[in-house]
């Protein structure tokens, strides 16, 4: 009985669904206006490093709601080759 009862568990445990995050919209960043807007520092190799920690976090996942919509950063090469010979010229 106890044998069977475990097993019970560790199969439902086994086979529940596993919770994923959902799609990362930054409601917040893209609703500010351009007053709101915090000035990134950079340093010498042009990387973001202040004025905190959340204002460069905030910049990271703006640029990546951007990378992920087709219609601000659209693909025009589907083959890392021929971005390579274009440029080549």
């Amino acid at each position: 009985m106890r044998y069977q009862l475990k097993i019970k568990l560790a199969f439902k445990i086994c086979t529940s669904n596993k919770r994923t995050r959902g799609p990362t919209r930054c409601l917040q960043v893209h609703a500010r206006n351009t007053e709101d807007r915090s000035e990134v520092i950079l340093d010498k190799d042009e990387e973001p490093v202040g004025p905190n920690d959340r204002v460069v976090s905030d910049l990271s996942y703006f640029l990546g709601t951007l990378a992920r919509n087709s219609d601000f950063c659209p693909l025009i090469y589907t083959n890392f080759k021929a971005l390579l010979k274009d440029y080549k010229e």
